[in-house]
């Protein structure tokens, strides 16, 4: 069976019963088949109801063996295999797919930029002016009676990784929030972790911890949720000098697995014996080989074999 057939024209996804399908073989799945109606969304063909048992059962069979499938994004180089329930995750996650204008989405930056993972960096520096280090120390003009958002990436060991910084001060929850994250899949963004400290002096400093989480999480559920740099309004005014800069540090670290101890063992006292017993061997044989107890071998059996008289 031709593998295309397992997969819908429109979300690329298995088929999923009921399906339909036009005088083409362009197959649509039931999931999509309320926003398509009759219409085939690859040729406009009409599409009908069709009975394919065939292809049903096998794609039944596949979901129930968890069979795992390449990425859509394998033609630009991604090797991953996936299941057919993780498929749409992974996806969204992928550093192989296409990037909008990060700024544009969290921002709302007027910039119709796209394009590859590799490209992000040299497309904020060219055209944004901004980027930051996976280890920086700043100070910033902070306005905290109105709305803000801000954002920048943060290269992290000259292209090993990209982090994006997201900074907002929300004057209708009195909070000001900072967060980190991982441009990749959420299980390698696990592997990461920041430091953030704002400070006033050698004395007062507020300094927070946390897990990096993936890009392709909103920002504003990780606000709400408390797992980032979540500190009130009046706490932050509270560090600003006169000329209302605050300043702040922070550095993108990874998780250092932990070492495992090695355990000296101590043999037994019987385990010891063989190795004696070898050790006493060769020093009786190391004496008996050298000349003087050579000769004083030779003297005791020569005398052995003398007579004895009274």
């Amino acid at each position: 069976m031709d593998a295309v057939k397992l997969f819908c024209c429109k979300c690329l996804q298995l088929l999923s019963p009921p399906i339909k399908q036009c005088n083409n073989k362009h197959s649509v799945c039931g999931k999509c088949q309320a926003e398509t109606k009759d219409d085939c969304p690859k040729c406009a063909g009409t599409l009908n109801a069709i009975t394919y048992d065939e292809l049903e059962r096998v794609i039944t069979q596949l979901n129930k063996e968890k069979v795992t499938f390449p990425c859509v994004y394998e033609c630009k180089g991604c090797t991953y295999k996936v299941e057919q329930a993780e498929k749409l995750v992974h996806q969204s996650e992928c550093k192989f797919r296409t990037f909008e204008c990060e700024g544009k989405k969290y921002c709302g930056w007027k910039c119709d930029w796209s394009g590859n993972y590799d490209q992000i960096l040299s497309h904020f520096k060219h055209f944004h002016d901004c980027s930051m280090s996976f280890k920086i120390e700043r100070a910033t003009k902070m306005n905290l009676d109105d709305d803000s958002l801000s954002l920048e990436p943060i290269d992290y060991y000259d292209g090993c990784a990209l982090f994006w910084y997201k900074h907002k001060v929300d004057t209708s929850a009195q909070m000001v929030y900072w967060v980190i994250q991982y441009v990749g899949l959420q299980k390698d963004a696990a592997q990461y972790f920041y430091e953030f400290e704002i400070h006033d002096g050698p004395i007062r400093k507020i300094k927070v911890t946390e897990f990096c989480e993936g890009d392709s999480m909103d920002a504003n559920s990780i606000f709400k949720s408390g797992q980032c740099v979540a500190l009130s309004i009046p706490a932050v005014r509270s560090f600003l000098n006169m000329e209302d800069y605050l300043n702040f540090r922070f550095r993108v670290m990874k998780v250092k697995k932990p070492s495992t101890p090695k355990v000296e063992e101590h043999p037994s006292p019987s385990a010891n014996i063989p190795s004696l017993l070898m050790h006493m061997h060769q020093a009786h044989i190391n004496a008996r080989s050298s000349p003087r107890n050579q000769n004083h071998f030779q003297k005791n059996k020569s005398e052995k074999k003398r007579p004895y008289f009274k």
